[in-house]
């Protein structure tokens, strides 16, 4: 009996063992694909951070695009009179 029992344990262990060493591998997987993530996190973090920076040429190309065509809505409209306005929310929405 005594034997039947440590063959039991014996085996038990040993299927612990296999189970934990399956773990520790989808564990590793599961980390590095987190690391790989969070290092991609942080990179877009930093790019858009410098992007929507006030300093940043990006931030100013914006700026100076969407006055451009503020002014040329209102240019539109002081000279067009009426149809400078439809001209003008035209320009302003893309159209």
């Amino acid at each position: 009996k005594a034997s039947a029992q440590k063959d039991i344990l014996i085996k038990v262990l040993d299927d612990g063992i296999t189970k934990l060493n399956e773990a520790q591998k989808s564990l590793l997987v599961s980390s590095q694909s987190f690391n790989n993530a969070s290092g991609k996190l942080l990179a877009l973090d930093s790019q858009l951070t410098n992007d929507f920076s006030e300093k940043s040429s990006y931030f100013q190309s914006q700026v100076d695009k969407i006055r451009k065509e503020a002014y040329a809505g209102a240019a539109a409209g002081v000279v067009a009179g009426p149809f400078g306005l439809i001209i003008s929310y035209s320009i302003a929405a893309g159209v």
